[in-house]
């Protein structure tokens, strides 16, 4: 688990991304979800941080909607 945590860290994403890169998991991450999840899971964020990214992403995200 520390290898695949490492390699994950080394290419700036989430294991579970990279796990479904590898096409070693069953179904497909969502991927709005799986954003939203590694922003509240980056432990180098503060809370304030993570509020403030969370807002522009899901901004840029409601206006691609539109």
């Amino acid at each position: 688990m520390r290898v695949l945590k490492s390699l994950a860290d080394a290419f700036n994403m989430s294991a579970e991304s990279l796990l479904g890169q590898a096409g070693l998991l069953d179904e497909p991450l969502s991927e709005g979800l799986d954003t939203e999840a590694a922003i509240r899971a980056d432990p180098r964020l503060t809370q304030n941080q993570k509020e403030a990214l969370l807002g522009v992403y899901r901004d840029f995200t409601s206006s691609s909607e539109n």
